[in-house]
């Protein structure tokens, strides 16, 4: 039997490459015959670093900048490839949920001002190795900012009504009035987007993602109007129109990035299929066992699981869904096409069910068996 192990981070649990290696193991002592091909997948958003570190011999290095809120300083790996002169970087690692906890999580005072920090970093560290291009993992977040820190770290500046400078964080750029670009990041910048999301409106950054960041409805609202305003200023003081593109995800920071940068994009699913080599691996195996921590209706926003299984259903694979948790609006339409098995049936509750993980997985490989 061929099996192929390819699932996604546990969100602020274990990384992809850390599950895939424990399924891995547990695989080997059920089927000692079997042939296991693990391929660990992100879609740009957690465990992004460590993906693109199984797949390329990179380099890693440590960088330390401030942290999201700006009162503290982190270390923040970043995988350099000498051969092609291409750095690669995760922004969970520089502003996700997992750097800062719970109770200090202050999303209008959160900024992406860490990220311009580190590009800058890495841009002078490798500059005498030809450094030809960053390429960034964006997923995971835990601000909603638009970018507007990363802008006035690379040099832009926020303007308010009477010409001067303000904070780029949610609770300054309401009173924006104005940008200013002084200076453009000199590489180019390939952003991996975990989702593509508007900026704007029902379905936009604020109104689908910042509550799960602490955002309260008060603070959604102002966080929309910061992005009309935003938009609208871009078009009219630097002729870009970002009403079309969409960007919303992690916080929007690509509206900021594009602002001081040449920025391009790869979706999750040219980077799964095409740059991870998951679509050969895929109509190669027998057995396709995938998962992450929650799969909701976010995850089929082509984001890694959905576009796993998708691929999965259509080269007529027997497919295993192992998540901490299923939305149950989804089970019914996904129980047709794959078995799902969820961590949390085997704890007393989802606490219990993030801590014992590895028991966790250990009992859902257990009962993959029962049905295979």
């Amino acid at each position: 039997m061929k099996y192929l192990i390819a699932p996604n981070s546990f969100k602020e649990c274990a990384s992809s490459v850390e599950l895939a290696n424990l399924m891995e193991q547990l695989i080997h002592q059920k089927d000692t015959e079997a042939t296991i091909f693990v391929h660990p997948v992100s879609d740009g958003g957690d465990g992004f670093l460590d993906v693109c570190r199984r797949n390329l011999p990179l380099v890693i290095e440590h960088f330390t900048i401030p942290d999201c809120l700006g009162d503290s300083s982190i270390s923040v790996p970043v995988g350099f490839y000498p051969q092609s002169g291409i750095a690669y970087i995760e922004s969970a690692d520089v502003f996700g949920l997992k750097t800062i906890s719970t109770v200090k999580r202050a999303i209008m005072k959160s900024s992406s001002f860490g990220l311009g920090i580190l590009l800058r970093q890495v841009f002078e560290k490798y500059k005498g190795m030809r450094i030809q291009k960053v390429v960034l993992g964006l997923g995971g977040s835990a601000i909603n900012d638009y970018g507007m820190g990363l802008f006035s770290a690379l040099g832009g500046c926020a303007l308010d009504s009477d010409n001067m400078p303000i904070d780029c964080v949610p609770s300054s750029l309401q009173f924006v009035e104005s940008l200013l670009i002084q200076d453009i990041f000199p590489l180019p910048i390939e952003v991996v987007l975990d989702v593509q999301a508007n900026l704007l409106g029902p379905c936009g950054t604020a109104r689908v993602f910042a509550g799960q960041k602490g955002a309260d409805d008060d603070q959604v609202e102002v966080l929309e109007a910061i992005a009309c305003k935003l938009v609208s200023l871009s078009k009219r003081d630097c002729n870009i129109d970002f009403l079309p593109k969409k960007i919303g995800a992690s916080g929007g920071v690509c509206l900021g990035m594009e602002l001081s940068s040449k920025v391009t994009y790869t979706s999750s699913r040219e980077f799964i299929l095409d740059s991870l080599g998951m679509e050969p691996a895929i109509s190669n195996c027998d057995v396709l066992i995938t998962g992450e921590g929650r799969l909701d209706s976010q995850s089929f926003m082509e984001k890694a699981v959905a576009i796993i299984i998708e691929r999965g259903i259509q080269h007529k694979k027997r497919i295993f869904l192992l998540c901490g948790m299923v939305d149950a609006e989804l089970k019914t339409s996904l129980n047709e096409k794959c078995t799902i098995i969820e961590l949390c049936e085997f704890f007393n509750s989802i606490e219990d069910s993030i801590q014992n993980y590895r028991s966790g997985i250990r009992q859902a490989i257990d009962r993959t068996f029962l049905y295979l």
